[in-house]
């Protein structure tokens, strides 16, 4: 039996057989096995997410020498006569130089994005590792017995009364056609 528990993303993992030996062996198992696939997805996605913070951190370093090579152009040509040639080229550099600070925020933003998935993903941790109980968890032989004694006795009590009324009714009958 494997249960979530509620509003968490905890699992519990049951198993009841005749042999208390076997089902701890079953129950070691699945939980050795979660444990693997549970580490190889958790290694999987730190990896994944280390390759994008490389491939962030390299388009960052390119997108900030774009920067400065534009932010060059712009003061040598500031440097120049303002002639009307430079107008239209500077304004191009212009837009180009805002269109780089945007893409250098927004990467900057995903980069801290990718930071917080990796602090808040945890590999899957073992709480409690499968035990075999002292006494057997079922059946209960103390609980059967208190039970059939119970509904023994209300047996016993339904028939008396069951007995009683067809003598009863048995006696009216008799009563009846004499």
């Amino acid at each position: 039996e494997v249960k979530k528990v509620e509003k968490t993303n905890m699992i519990t993992v049951k198993i009841k057989n005749q042999d208390p030996e076997i089902a701890y062996q079953i129950n070691q198992e699945i939980i050795d096995r979660y444990q693997e696939e549970s580490d190889a997805l958790y290694q999987a996605f730190i990896q994944e997410k280390k390759e994008n913070l490389q491939s962030l951190q390299e388009r960052l370093i390119e997108i900030e020498s774009k920067i400065i090579m534009l932010e060059e152009q712009i003061q040598q040509l500031l440097d120049r006569n303002n002639q009307p040639d430079n107008i239209f080229y500077l304004s191009g550099l212009t837009e180009l130089l805002y269109s780089n600070y945007q893409t250098k925020i927004d990467l900057q933003a995903r980069r801290q994005d990718i930071n917080v998935e990796l602090k808040s993903y945890y590999p899957a941790d073992i709480l409690d590792t499968p035990y075999l109980p002292d006494t057997p968890v079922s059946p209960n032989k103390y609980l059967f017995l208190v039970i059939a004694a119970f509904l023994g006795l209300f047996v016993g009590v339904f028939f008396v009364f069951l007995f009683d009324y067809v003598k009863q009714h048995k006696n009216e009958i008799t009563d009846q056609a004499s």
